[in-house]
């Protein structure tokens, strides 16, 4: 498999999300932006930001899991057991 391939699999994923964990999640992973100031940007909470935060991970790894047919926190090579939960956590 390659990682394009992996990549394009992980944005369904993460396009598939319920809108705001969808949204939290992209603000947090992907602009970088922290738990307090996403909350601050959304008028919610910070408990409310890390909970959907991990919903979207957990829902993102069980994708994953399913795609490729395994955890990748299985994978047994530590660098590329990095690499692979680098994708979404």
């Amino acid at each position: 498999m390659e990682r394009a391939e992996l990549y394009a699999k992980l944005d369904e994923s993460v396009n598939a999300l319920p809108e705001q964990c969808r949204i939290i999640f992209q603000m947090t992973k992907e602009d970088g932006l922290t738990a307090k100031q996403t909350a601050e940007i959304l008028n919610i909470s910070v408990r409310t930001v890390e909970s959907q935060i991990y919903k979207a991970i957990k829902t993102l790894e069980k994708e994953i899991t399913s795609y490729l047919g395994y955890s990748p926190r299985n994978i047994k090579n530590p660098k590329l057991r990095k690499e692979m939960l680098s994708l979404f956590l």
